[in-house]
């Protein structure tokens, strides 16, 4: 399991791997708090600059939980060059905030090794966490669509 979310992590990073462009610290419309769409920029920006401790500390404490740094490092630097990415410019397109919960849409260009260009689009989930906005690449659980408990199965027939 561990080695296919390494895998789809991975992905992710491949499309995330090494620019920002600069913008002005935003702030979020709900109340004074930064605008989740600041810290997705400073995860480009930390990536492009291969500051990998400051990437993994804008993770959450779920994904630090089960993603060590040294791990996430690793599949960084490994999808990086196996995927021949040279430069990567990145833009925030939208953000989405839900009280503590907030989706910011980016948008990258890669340059690849052999000089071809790929575009990407994707979202990040994040979540307001211990004072600071905190990214979510860990795979989301689906959300339940009933509110009542699910009843317990029958007890088996009895046996005369």
């Amino acid at each position: 399991m561990k080695r296919i979310l390494l895998c789809l992590l991975l992905l992710v990073f491949l499309l995330a791997a090494c620019s920002s462009q600069p913008a002005p610290s935003p702030t979020s419309s709900v109340d004074s708090r930064p605008a989740p769409s600041e810290t997705v920029r400073q995860f480009f920006t930390a990536l492009d600059a291969k500051d990998y401790p400051t990437a993994y500390s804008l993770q959450n404490q779920a994904f630090q939980k089960e993603i060590p740094q040294d791990i996430f490092r690793q599949q960084l630097e490994m999808g990086i060059t196996q995927a021949g990415i040279t430069k990567q410019t990145s833009e925030v397109t939208s953000e989405k905030v839900q009280g503590d919960k907030a989706t910011v849409s980016y948008r990258l260009l890669s340059t690849m090794s052999n000089g071809s260009q790929q575009e990407g689009l994707g979202a990040y989930t994040l979540y307001w966490e211990n004072g600071a906005w905190r990214m979510n690449l860990l795979p989301e659980e689906p959300a339940s669509t009933s509110t009542s408990p699910v009843a317990p199965p029958p007890p088996p027939p009895e046996t005369p």
